[in-house]
């Protein structure tokens, strides 16, 4: 992702096997983590290969991330929370309400 002012932004996506997470970091000075947050994984269901539960994100022009957490019921995903959130200048994670 571009960088903000002198913050390195990274989403880092971990794939193993059936499950998945994607993380949002950022960096300052190229080294020093400033903040770290999951924005996209899912949660295993009751029974084996199944998900109960889903994290998905989207991202606008600036820099405003949107997390949308489903539910499984019968055959659908139903949304059952939304976060919104950015990153400052200082590259730390601020909630929006």
């Amino acid at each position: 992702m571009p960088d903000i002012r002198d913050i390195k932004v990274f989403i880092i996506a971990d794939f193993n096997f059936d499950d998945f997470r994607y993380t949002l970091v950022t960096l300052k000075n190229d080294k020093k983590v400033i903040s770290k947050q999951d924005i996209g994984f899912a949660k295993e269901g009751d029974e084996s290969n199944t998900i109960s539960e889903i994290t998905d994100f989207e991202i606008d022009k600036d820099y405003v991330f949107t997390l949308n957490t489903k539910s499984k019921t019968e055959n659908d995903f139903k949304i059952i929370k939304t976060e919104r959130f950015r990153i400052d200048e200082n590259g730390l994670i601020v909630v929006i309400k």
